[in-house]
């Protein structure tokens, strides 16, 4: 799974955290991504690779939909964006 996130920054910000996090399953978020990076003014894009999770009973993961959020994280403010996506068995 290829996750890629992008967005426009008013200016350039330092250490400014990038956090990805989704898919449930019974015991917490398959997905657990956090990095700290410097942004600069204007788009900047990001990619993450991830090995896609499989529906099954030892895993938690069951089929349907699931939420993957991000946030970009700066001192005390925190912007949020979210995507459905389906998993299917």
């Amino acid at each position: 799974m290829r996750i890629s996130i992008s967005f426009l920054s008013p200016q350039d910000f330092s250490n400014a955290e990038i956090k990805v996090s989704g898919i449930e399953s019974r015991y917490s978020d398959y997905i657990s991504i956090n990095k700290i990076v410097n942004l600069k003014k204007g788009e900047n894009s990001f990619e993450f690779s991830y090995i896609a999770p499989y529906c099954s009973v030892c895993t938690g993961i069951s089929p349907g939909k699931h939420e993957l959020k991000a946030y970009v994280i700066y001192k005390n403010t925190t912007l949020a964006s979210s995507k459905t996506i389906i998993i299917e068995s």
